[in-house]
C-alpha cells in the first residue's frame, strides 16, 4: 500500500477470520491425530487420513494466505479465494459424513463473494 491508501475493513476482517479459522483447522488436526473423536459417525481409516491431511493443508496454507491478504498482496488475495473454494468443496464433501460440516461453509462463501465482488477496487491497491 502506498501513502494515503488503507486496507479496507472488510479485508482486515477476512484476514483475521481466515487466520482464526485456519488455527481452528490446525487444532482439529492435532486433536484428530492424537486420538480425539471429532466425528459423530465411524468412518474408514483412509477417509480419516484424508480429513486430517485437509485440516493440516487448509490450516497451514490459510495462515499464509491470511497474512498475504492482510498485507494487501495480490498472491494473498488469490490464495484466499482459491483456498476458500477448496474449503467449500471439502466441507461440501464433509456433509456426506456429518451435517455439522455446513458450519465450515459459511465463512469461505462470504470470503469469495466479498473478495470477488470488490476485485477491481482491491486490485488497484494490492501489490
Amino acid at each position: 500500500m502506498t501513502l494515503g491508501q488503507h486496507r479496507p475493513r472488510g479485508v482486515t476482517a477476512i484476514s483475521l477470520l481466515s487466520a482464526v479459522q485456519s488455527l481452528l483447522r490446525l487444532v482439529f488436526f492435532y486433536l484428530s491425530v492424537t486420538g480425539a473423536e471429532l466425528l459423530e459417525v465411524e468412518i474408514a481409516s483412509s477417509a480419516r487420513q484424508m480429513i486430517d491431511a485437509m485440516f493440516l493443508l487448509i490450516g497451514v496454507v490459510g495462515l499464509v494466505t491470511a497474512y498475504g491478504l492482510y498485507k494487501m498482496r495480490s498472491w494473498g488475495y488469490w490464495g484466499t479465494i482459491l483456498l476458500s473454494i477448496l474449503t467449500i468443496v471439502f466441507n461440501a464433501w464433509g456433509l456426506k459424513i456429518q451435517y455439522t460440516a455446513a458450519i465450515g461453509l459459511v465463512l469461505p462463501i462470504f470470503f469469495v463473494v466479498y473478495l470477488l465482488g470488490r476485485r477491481s477496487k482491491l486490485q488497484e491497491v494490492m501489490r
